[in-house]
């Protein structure tokens, strides 16, 4: 009983997702510029990759249209 209790939930959702718009996207002009802070201070043990690690989220934010401080 308890199995047809979940399956017509789960119907009407499936039927909704395929008839709903998307929302509109904001066009890319208009988009809030985005920054991101990488705080890597240590107090005590570093680890080697936390250069490689902050490299890695410059070039996200250098691909991706961000900046990284």
């Amino acid at each position: 009983m308890l199995a047809g209790t979940l399956l017509a939930p789960l119907a009407v959702t499936g039927a909704l997702a395929e008839t709903a718009e998307p929302p509109p996207q904001e066009p890319a002009a208009q988009a809030e510029e985005f920054s991101a802070l990488v705080f890597s201070a240590t107090a005590g043990f570093r680890h080697g990759s936390i250069e490689e690690g902050v490299a890695a989220i410059e070039q996200l934010g250098a691909d991706n249209g961000f900046s990284v401080d």
